[in-house]
């Protein structure tokens, strides 16, 4: 059987992104809104915070606490105390649009968007604190260099982590 579940009581604007780790599961949308649950999807309330008023495009949920986002105007930001502070993450290039953010594990992370009217890609290797474009890294093999975006990343699930963490 199916049961439908609502985030109507936290907020009545569009959710775009949804994601979830264990019992957190948080979704994000139009001007900057996001509910969260941490009760598996039972009860949902407001985000304590937001990082802007922009519309949020990417999300990317590591646990209870560790929360990342991406804009429509191109920026990221992540929380470490489940969405009371926000910190904006600089990336290279420029970018003008986040479409989405993947966590292979605590260490390893992909953020796809768009940068000088092309598609880029950013990729991790310690939990976000340094960010490389693709272009840069011999991470990632046969990346068009002139598709004009990236909407959505997939990694493999895999109990071999090391398959899980060099896939894309």
């Amino acid at each position: 059987a199916v049961t439908v579940l609502s985030a109507g009581g936290a907020t009545k604007q569009n959710l775009g992104r949804i994601d979830g780790r264990g019992d957190t599961i948080v979704a994000v949308g139009a001007i900057g809104v996001g509910v969260i649950s941490t009760n598996r999807g039972r009860t949902w309330a407001t985000l304590p915070t937001v990082p802007v008023a922009a519309t949020l495009t990417a999300l990317a949920v590591l646990d209870s606490n560790r929360l990342w986002v991406g804009t429509v105007a191109g920026a990221v930001y992540y929380s470490l105390d489940a969405g009371n502070n926000w910190t904006l993450v600089t990336l290279s290039g420029s970018p003008s649009a986040i479409n989405d953010i993947v966590f292979v594990n605590d260490e390893q992370g992909w953020i796809a968007g768009v940068s000088a009217s092309l598609a880029a890609l950013w990729w991790t290797p310690d939990g976000g604190a340094d960010w490389t474009t693709v272009n840069a890294t011999p991470r990632v093999t046969g990346v068009s260099t002139t598709a004009q975006s990236i909407l959505r990343i997939a990694v493999p699930t895999s109990s071999n982590t090391q398959v899980a963490a060099n896939s894309l």
